[in-house]
């Protein structure tokens, strides 16, 4: 290779790698994200810490009762798929054990209103059961919304509203709020037995008027000319669960109305729930949305997916500029940790930001 051949091609790709380069001496940076800064601590509500043992509702539902509802597996391990009690009490009276640990913030399983018996329908959940295994389940996690500007009644305590819990948080112990919402879709909502039940596959306005009912119909039997059916997509959901219609206008205005009265309340950030089920028009218009009465807000979504460039998309601006949980990271830290054979290089590789773009 003469020496006007190498030049050339080192010419060529210092071509390509220059705009990197000039990248990063320049403009690259981890975040200027002021709640990067925070240490957040995950809260699935009703498993943390039973406060007030007046809100349990432990009749509630018979004969399809929401309470504890155990499953026997093997060598005498047991699951629950009900309600065991965990309440915003719970969290506010071991707050201190939380910042003692060195978190900043505390993020909350979803806080709506979720039905009020276990779910008839779908395949029979047991010991072993995996995603999506539904029948016999309850909405104890908070991700089965039925009325998103209402607080589940498991959650409260008097003098502990939502927003009282999060003035607490900040006031007396400097811990932030996280709230969870979900926007892809509702709670179970057809193949019920022998009946359709109460809530599921409903949705109400915050003054308890019913504005979308599956009415126990699978998708495909939906109606788009029913008002009560508009609501929803006919393809089809995880489960048995509803598929909220992203080009339904009012989908939007519901959804926004209800996480902005969250905000006024207290709520610092939302983790937003499987964010790549809905398109990037939505969560643009809806953080745009958010952001106007509220900017800066921050917001992090749920992508399950192991490709930088895939969950990157959600950070554009044009995306929303929604923040996500980063997984490939998550499966290289596990992949050094679990096998005896790694080494930190595996991590190395992960950190490795290729075309610049992560």
């Amino acid at each position: 290779m003469n020496a006007g051949f190498k030049h050339f091609l080192f010419l060529l790709l210092l071509s390509f790698f220059l705009p990197c380069l000039a990248q990063a001496a320049d403009e690259v940076y981890g975040t200027t994200e002021p709640f990067a800064s925070e240490a957040v601590y995950f809260v699935l509500t009703d498993r943390f810490v039973d406060g007030d043992a007046s809100n349990n509702h432990e009749n509630q539902g018979q004969p399809n009762g929401t309470w504890k509802r155990r499953l026997d597996g093997p060598d005498g391990q047991a699951a629950f798929v009900g309600y065991m009690g965990g309440d915003f009490k719970g969290i506010l009276d071991n707050a201190n054990y939380i910042k003692d640990m060195g978190f900043t913030a505390v993020w909350l399983s979803p806080i709506v209103d979720n039905p009020d018996q276990a779910f008839t329908g779908g395949e029979p959940v047991n010991f072993a059961a995996g995603v999506g295994t539904d029948g016999g389940k309850t909405g104890y996690h908070g991700y089965w919304g039925v009325n998103f500007y209402r607080v589940d009644e498991h959650l409260e305590s008097p003098g502990l509203s939502f927003g009282e819990l999060s003035t607490r948080m900040e006031d007396d112990h400097g811990l932030k709020t996280v709230l969870d919402i979900v926007a892809n879709h509702g709670s179970p909502s057809w193949d019920m037995k022998p009946v359709d039940q109460p809530k599921f596959g409903e949705i109400y306005t915050e003054n308890g008027d019913l504005v979308a009912d599956h009415q126990n119909l699978q998708p495909g039997q939906l109606d788009s000319n029913n008002p009560l059916h508009k609501w929803f997509n006919t393809g089809g959901n995880l489960a048995q669960l509803s598929d909220l219609n992203e080009n339904n206008p009012e989908v939007l205005d519901y959804l926004t109305g209800a996480y902005l009265k969250w905000i006024d309340q207290g709520a610092d950030a939302f983790r937003i729930d499987t964010i790549a089920w809905m398109p990037h028009g939505f969560w643009k218009a809806f953080a745009d949305r958010i952001r106007a009465q509220h900017p800066g807000f921050y917001m992090f979504g749920e992508n399950f997916d192991f490709d930088a460039g895939t969950i990157a998309q959600h950070q554009r601006p044009e995306n929303g500029g929604i923040s996500v949980l980063d997984f490939p990271g998550r499966r290289s830290i596990t992949e050094v940790f679990e096998n005896p054979g790694s080494d930190y290089s595996r991590i190395q590789e992960y950190l490795h930001l290729r075309d610049c773009v992560y």
